[in-house]
């Protein structure tokens, strides 16, 4: 896909996903509109705890 290319995802809105990955934290994000396209920067992450629940464990 070329870049700054939009892709129409509404279609997928309200889609359920069956999908599993590893997560080892959670950031908070900041998205900023600029003239190029949206910036994005990682204002904060919170690393997750070894040894939390697995899925199907909660």
């Amino acid at each position: 896909m070329a870049k700054g290319a939009r892709v129409d995802l509404r279609a997928l809105a309200g889609a359920p996903i069956d999908a599993c990955w590893d997560v080892d934290a959670i950031c908070l994000v900041e998205s900023r509109q600029a003239p190029a396209g949206a910036r994005c920067e990682v204002l904060e992450r919170f690393p997750l705890l070894a040894g939390g629940p697995t899925p199907g464990e909660r």
